[in-house]
């Protein structure tokens, strides 16, 4: 089996400490230290459109930081329901926030999009 390396540097997100990668596959590689305290990023790994609902409940459940990160990860080239656009659609704009980069590459297999999250009080 192939790991596919991801690369995070492209995500700008090295000023943050305490990282999370939830829902990947054991085919990509995801390097980042490991920190303990309150979450400043999550990536989450998109297989199925159900996976969105359940990235929003591990986000809202999660204790983030206010300046924080939620990168959602997908497969590029799906002719199936997991599109960038699709998966746009299930996110509203009072808690989850459009952040750069709006969409980029982790490798060939890989896009991504950043969004903040903003609990609504």
């Amino acid at each position: 089996m192939e790991v596919i390396k991801v690369e995070l540097y492209k995500l700008k997100i090295e000023k943050y400490n305490v990282k999370k990668a939830i829902n990947f596959p054991d085919t990509f590689k995801i390097d980042f230290e490991k920190k303990d305290g309150q979450t400043e990023v999550i990536l989450y790994y998109i297989d199925k459109i159900s996976d969105v609902e359940k990235f929003k409940k591990t986000v809202r459940a999660e204790n983030m930081t206010r300046d924080n990160r939620i990168i959602v990860v997908y497969k590029k080239g799906r002719n199936d329901d997991v599109t960038r656009d699709n998966i746009h659609t299930f996110f509203d704009n009072i808690e989850f926030k459009n952040r750069v980069p709006m969409l980029c590459s982790l490798s060939d297999e890989l896009s991504a999009f950043c969004k903040s999250y903003d609990k609504v009080k």
